[in-house]
């Protein structure tokens, strides 16, 4: 039975195994890529741990990726810059879904929206299972996808980041889905 249906309180996974449940975030998201700042939620002795071995690694840790994040943090305007981001994204993603939407009116996709974050599953339903030459057609039309086998899925299944879909690219992502669609499906 699926707890979220009936409406009872789920419990957090670590409330579940505090010892063995570790939360990491990172504010690359709202920073940019190489902030390289973020947090981790552990048991003190394997964050001491960790903290041991990213010194080691590391020669010295600029401050610097610091400042940046307690600059950003400490805004007083942040709620109203992470609600313009956050309408960004969603207008990126409907760009995106429109670019999309006549393969999927076409039944030779599906995608799923996205519950957080900037990346959407897409699955494509083909005759055949993806090989991964298959991928080489992205590629050659200039479609960068990350294909699902990388993160533990089999079933032709994509991931996409629609953070770059502005209006002006919905045409060209449109005809350069096309040809590989057609690709794929003459591969057969």
């Amino acid at each position: 039975m699926n707890l979220a249906l009936t409406g009872a309180a789920i419990k957090p996974l670590k409330a579940l195994d505090p010892d063995n449940v570790l939360y990491i975030g990172s504010l690359s998201s709202l920073i940019g890529a190489n902030a390289r700042i973020g947090w981790l939620i552990a048991p003190p002795q394997l964050v001491d741990r960790l903290a041991n071995i990213r010194q080691e690694m590391e020669s010295g840790i600029s401050i610097f990726p610091q400042l940046v994040a307690s600059q950003f943090l400490t805004q007083p305007n942040l709620a109203a810059q992470l609600h313009q981001q956050n309408a960004q994204l969603q207008t990126r993603y409907d760009n995106l879904k429109r670019a999309l939407t006549p393969f999927e009116s076409a039944g030779r996709l599906t995608i799923q929206p996205p519950v957080n974050g900037n990346n959407v599953w897409v699955t494509l339903n083909l005759p055949h299972e993806l090989v991964p030459s298959d991928y080489t057609l992205f590629l050659n039309n200039e479609l960068l996808v990350r294909p699902g086998f990388l993160f533990g899925v089999t079933k032709n299944q994509l991931r996409l980041s629609f953070t770059n879909f502005t209006d002006a690219l919905v045409p060209e992502l449109t005809r350069k889905w096309a040809r590989v669609m057609g690709q794929l499906m003459d591969r057969e």
